[in-house]
């Protein structure tokens, strides 16, 4: 069984985090202080997260380079925003529920992107190079697994 759902706010609270990653993002890329002040990121996708901070601070949406670049400044941003947060946390039973969903052979995904990359290229895989080599370590990870639970492999 496939499992689809989001992180924040479902499995860890970021306390912040990825605001902090974003806005360092835009201070790097396009010299904008505090742009995510005005966003509301409650049920959006990254992409749709940089898109408002976009319009609400430089009046236009960016171009598909743009919001890559953002996107690829606040992953480099992301690891150290969380650790300097003073709140984030992993919400109480998520530890044991993955472990529980893992050794049933379940499969945990985010679902957003998907989403939205349907909605916006038509198509849900677009055979970039970081999508596929995410593919192969998912692959990678599943059969391992597979194998850790039909062959007793620890």
């Amino acid at each position: 069984m496939l499992y689809l759902i989001d992180i924040d706010g479902t499995m860890l609270l970021s306390g912040g985090a990825g605001f902090v990653a974003l806005n360092r993002a835009f201070v790097e890329l396009h010299g904008v202080e505090d742009a995510m002040r005005d966003v509301r990121p409650a049920g959006k996708t990254d992409p749709a997260i940089v898109d408002e901070g976009f319009e609400q601070r430089l009046g236009r949406l960016p171009t598909d380079t743009e919001r890559a670049a953002v996107l690829e400044r606040y992953l480099a941003h992301l690891p150290e925003a969380v650790r300097q947060s003073t709140r984030f946390q992993i919400l109480d039973g998520v530890p044991s529920g993955l472990d529980r969903l893992a050794a049933a052979g379940h499969t945990l995904g985010l679902a957003t992107g998907l989403i939205y990359a349907k909605s916006v290229w038509g198509r849900f895989w677009s055979w970039d190079p970081k999508e596929v080599w995410s593919g192969i370590t998912w692959l990678l990870y599943a059969i391992l697994i597979h194998e850790r639970l039909a062959l007793g492999w620890r």
